[in-house]
Parts: structure tokens; sequence; C-alpha cells
């Protein structure tokens, strides 16, 4: 993804796709939820992404980035908002750490 163009990303809401994985102190693995991210601090190399809580914050490297899809998230008209594909798998923790891992393949049913 051009790198320019999530540079100019800053205040934008995203969901993540893969949804991001939760887990709890544990490290078992929570249900699914789409959980909306803003486009923090932009800097040469990579983002910051907030959790819409403000609890989380995920440093993003650009090349994490595959594409950025624009979509209606529910917020007004004028908020940029849409969906950014990601070439790994963010995990979040129990206790609010924020990390990436390699995509899973998918299962057979």
């Amino acid at each position: 993804m051009n790198k320019r163009k999530l540079q100019d990303m800053r205040g934008f809401i995203l969901r993540l796709s893969p949804p991001p994985i939760h887990r709890d102190d544990d490290g078992t693995e929570l249900p699914r939820r789409d959980d909306d991210w803003i486009a923090r601090e932009c800097e040469p190399n990579r983002m910051t992404l907030a959790h819409i809580s403000g609890f989380y914050r995920y440093p993003m490297f650009y090349d994490r980035a595959i594409e950025f899809l624009n979509a209606d998230l529910h917020y007004r008209p004028s908020t940029k908002q849409g969906i950014l594909r990601l070439k790994v798998q963010v995990v979040v923790t129990g206790d609010g750490l924020v990390t990436e891992e390699p995509i899973r393949p998918l299962r057979a049913m």
C-alpha cells in the first residue's frame, strides 16, 4: 500500500481485517469482535493506531498494510472511515499489550 496514503490517514477511524484476536490473562482466546481503531501519530515509517476505547495502542509499520477500503462504519458521513487490510494478525493480550503474529491459515470445515 502507498506509504504516503497511510501517512495522510491521521484521524481516520479504521476497522482492522483480519479482526484482532483478544486473549485473557491466561492466554485463552476470547470471542472475535470488530473493534474500531483511530489512526493517531503518523511517523515516517509507522503509524500508531489507538483502540476506540483509548486503552490499547498498536504501533504499526506501514509495510503491514495491504490496502484501505472505504466503508460506512456508522459514524458521521464527514468522518473518514474504512477497513484497513493487514498482512499480520493483531493480538491484544489481557494486560493490554498489543502485538502481531503471522496470519493463520484457514482451517477446512
